[in-house]
């Protein structure tokens, strides 16, 4: 029933000649995506085990890379797919016998017209809602097993630092075997402390097993052996909680779960990353951080408008209630202030520019796909080839050379606030369309 109703449907738009164009164009498609999508999800599973991923969780990781990948191939597949199709009627003189039979060359172009068409609404689709989806899913696997994870990065780095409450806590292994650490050296320090020379505990033990409570967001080193902690003179509060001196067996070492491997904390920092949203959700966080950007510059402003004289219980008050925020009485401490708003302005300001950049980028990598599968066209009749080499190095130099470095070195720019947004992002693809029509113009021309 489908294949009559798309025979129906083709039938209506073009005539057999241009069918038989578009299903030669498709199969070339597909075959070159599934090529570079299998190529580019193989390097990604690799990226991801040289980060400390498991073999286990990259496999999981694997379904959820592909849609990541994808969009990125698909405009150079297309122009792989059009080079290809065209050079070989070029080359085996089709297209000279078309033009003795009075047939418009723009008629043939217009199933490449419909595959790019097909291509860019596939390619909108991923990027808009399955890709942000994926990627999100892929951190999150790593997150499933927190102890596999965490015994992967120690087995790897043999040292880990990260926030504890109020302290900074290090901790280093000699080796991990399986989830048991071996060699353990915990030491704790103020956060404001800047070097572990003068820690204020240590912490040693010979081996340990590694669990998570990922309910109560803690680490513990259970079924501990020869364990004995040294913590500085007369501040026994230090020491982490169930360490004693020379034990042998007890409760389990414990402190809190480092955020970098807490699922709530990863999707707190997903809510505010740019390539983990939803296309639709962009304006919405563009505005929110502008908005935040726009009052702290206000507070800044105000803060640096007040006299350089200690302030008044009445003046904060006042201050307080006209624009929002109490300001230090001392002159000193109310610059310092200020600096801290300007700072806050400028990392949401950035914010605000990196979403908005997102949200432009997504459909003019998409548009790529039309703009590409078209100007492919002229570039396969002018090369006048059959092979799959030549082809390639004639279609793939340029997009590598030409429109990916304009993509991102003009849109980083734009994404820098030195550029307007749409200007940055889209002059890549302004480019090749111009290039597109210069050559499909010659080429109807001869």
């Amino acid at each position: 029933m489908l294949s009559r109703l798309s025979d129906y449907l083709f039938a209506a738009l073009f005539g057999t000649f241009q069918r038989m164009i578009f299903w030669e164009l498709a199969r070339v498609f597909l075959l070159c995506l599934c090529a570079l999508a299998g190529i580019f999800t193989l390097l990604a599973v690799l990226q991801q085990l040289q980060f400390g991923a498991s073999l286990a969780q990259a496999l999981r990781m694997l379904p959820l890379l592909v849609p990541t990948s994808v969009p990125w191939i698909t405009p150079p597949a297309c122009l792989f797919a059009s080079c290809v199709v065209y050079g070989r009627m070029s080359h085996d003189n089709e297209a000279v016998a078309l033009k003795a039979a009075g047939v418009d060359l723009l008629s043939v172009i217009r199933p490449a017209m419909l595959l790019g068409a097909f291509a860019a609404a596939f390619t909108a689709y991923l990027q808009f809602d399955v890709t942000p989806q994926a990627l999100r899913g892929s951190r999150e696997v790593l997150l499933e097993e927190p102890e596999e994870t965490i015994a992967l990065v120690l087995k790897r780095k043999q040292t880990l630092e990260f926030l504890s409450g109020e302290n900074l806590l290090k901790l280093s292994v000699r080796d991990v075997q399986d989830q048991r650490l071996l060699g353990v050296v915990v030491k704790q320090r103020k956060a404001t402390a800047k070097t572990w020379e003068d820690p204020d505990s240590v912490t040693r033990i010979h081996s340990a097993v590694l669990r998570v409570d990922q309910a109560a967001r803690k680490v513990q080193l259970a079924d501990h052996q020869q364990m004995e902690t040294w913590v500085r003179p007369g501040d026994q509060s230090k020491a982490p909680q169930g360490s004693g001196s020379h034990s042998l067996e007890g409760k389990a070492l414990e402190f809190d779960l480092p955020p970098q491997f807490s699922l709530e904390s990863l999707r707190v920092e997903n809510a505010s990353n740019p390539g983990m949203l939803e296309w639709a959700k962009l304006p919405t966080a563009a505005a929110e951080a502008a908005a935040l950007a726009a009052r702290h510059d206000l507070y800044a402003t105000r803060l640096a408008k007040l006299p350089a004289e200690p302030l008044t219980d009445a003046q904060v008050k006042a201050f307080h209630d006209e624009v929002g925020i109490h300001p230090a009485a001392d002159p000193a401490v109310r610059l310092k202030q200020a600096d801290d708003n300007r700072n806050h302005r400028d990392a949401f300001a950035r914010r605000d520019r990196i979403m908005r950049y997102e949200y432009h980028l997504r459909p003019a990598i998409a548009g790529g796909c039309l703009l590409f599968v078209v100007l492919g066209c002229p570039v396969g009749l002018w090369a006048n080839r059959a092979d799959y080499l030549s082809i390639f190095v004639i279609c793939f130099l340029p997009a590598l050379l030409v429109y990916y470095p304009i993509l991102f070195m003009v849109g980083g720019y734009a994404r820098d606030g030195r550029l307007p947004m749409a200007l940055g992002v889209w002059t890549a693809n302004a480019a090749l369309a111009v290039g597109t029509v210069v050559l499909a113009w010659r080429l109807i021309r001869r």
